[in-house]
């Protein structure tokens, strides 16, 4: 059972390093581009947020809500 939970883990780890992969170009053009259509900069959030477990996901997260948050 341990080993099944610790499988799972290693997974949930890998796939969420996957989804830095993916979404660090997102943001970083969000912000280089000086998007400001709020609802693709949400939409881009959303997703994003099933990651925030992970740290370097985290950071993006907040990154991009400062983005947001200036838009505003």
């Amino acid at each position: 059972m341990i080993e099944a939970i610790k499988k799972l883990i290693e997974s949930r780890d890998a796939l969420a390093k996957q989804a830095v992969q993916i979404y660090e170009p997102i943001v970083q053009q969000h912000i280089t581009t000086n998007c400001q259509d709020s609802n693709q900069i949400c939409h881009t959030l959303d997703f994003m947020l099933s990651f925030c477990f992970d740290d370097q996901m985290l950071l993006l997260y907040r990154k991009l809500c400062r983005h947001l948050l200036e838009l505003d």
